[in-house]
């Protein structure tokens, strides 16, 4: 069964309430949902659940659309979260990669030039977490 429910639209500086029709459960003033808006500014938009219980009979009479869905905010936001962590892993794993080679390439260098392992060896003494131990080859 349907019920009826008020939204408001943040961006409405009347604070004017509209009535949609909705068949979905559990909503709750505050709700963030989709609707379908007529008129000059036609089209879905976003729109907060203002009242739930207690409209009058005027305000349910002017129901004529419903309610597309209910924003699934935890959903949105755990996705945000899991993209963030993604990145940064990328991001850390990127950064092991460009030193990785970065260190075969000096490596390599140092084992035909004696030039090169005599400053990797001066950078170690200096600051040895920034070079790994080279392998003789």
């Amino acid at each position: 069964m349907y019920q009826v429910v008020q939204v408001k639209f943040p961006e409405n500086a009347y604070n004017k309430g509209y009535s949609y029709f909705t068949d979905i459960e559990g909503l709750k003033v505050g709700d963030p949902v989709v609707v379908y808006v007529h008129g000059t500014t036609r089209g879905f938009k976003v729109a907060e659940v203002s009242k739930v219980r207690g409209l009058s009979r005027a305000e349910r009479d002017k129901a004529g659309k419903f309610i597309v869905q209910k924003i699934n905010v935890e959903e949105y936001e755990a996705n945000v979260k899991k993209h963030e962590l993604v990145l940064e892993i990328r991001n850390k794993l990127r950064e092991a990669k460009e030193t990785a080679e970065e260190m075969l390439i000096y490596q390599s260098l140092a084992n035909t030039n004696p030039e090169i392992k005599e400053l990797l060896t001066e950078l170690r003494g200096i600051a040895p977490e920034m070079v790994p131990q080279l392998t003789e080859k």
